[in-house]
């Protein structure tokens, strides 16, 4: 994606530069003008053509620092571009992680509920404590989906990621273990 923005760089400069060359061009055309007619007319137009050369300094002088200052925009401009493809490229890659470890670990789960379903239906009793780290196991991963898949694009993400860290807390009971029924 840095082609776009070297793109915009090269066609603001070479803009820049045409405005540059048609403002020094148009100096020099009129000051030529100025100075032949001051040497043909004489004394009369002494004071306006040094009137008139200080304000082409001064204009000068004001695209000159008008130009920096686009440049300088420009160059903070691109460098959040920049930022903003690294952020975007960091998030894309942690998401396709995530998609990749979630269905990893509901593959296995499935697996896990399936052997479940499989004892419930043969009449055996099945371990309270597996079908509960079963179900936490789909919480967390719902969890994760979320904080890869949404949390990115919220308002306010670090607010965002705290209640959910807190929610998951209270759904998981992460400091409460399992009690094996009788």
């Amino acid at each position: 994606m840095r082609q776009p923005i070297k793109f915009n760089v090269n066609l603001i400069s070479q803009f820049g530069k045409a405005i540059a060359a048609i403002l020094v061009g148009s100096l020099l055309m009129n000051t030529a003008v100025m100075v032949i007619d001051f040497y043909l007319v004489g004394a009369p137009l002494r004071l306006s053509l040094e009137t008139e050369m200080g304000a082409y300094a001064l204009f000068s002088l004001l695209v000159y620092i008008l130009w920096h200052k686009l440049k300088k925009a420009m160059l903070l401009a691109c460098e959040k571009e920049i930022q903003c493809e690294k952020d975007r490229a960091v998030i894309e890659s942690l998401q396709r992680i995530t998609g990749l470890l979630a269905e990893h670990i509901s593959v296995h789960n499935a697996q896990i509920v399936e052997w479940l379903e499989f004892k419930k239906q043969k009449g055996e009793q099945v371990s309270k404590r597996v079908e509960q780290a079963s179900q936490k196991i789909s919480i967390a991963l719902c969890s994760l989906s979320e904080m890869a898949f949404v949390c990115p694009y919220t308002d306010n993400p670090s607010q965002y990621w705290s209640e959910l860290e807190d929610a998951i807390k209270n759904n998981l009971e992460i400091n409460e273990p399992v009690k094996e029924s009788a």
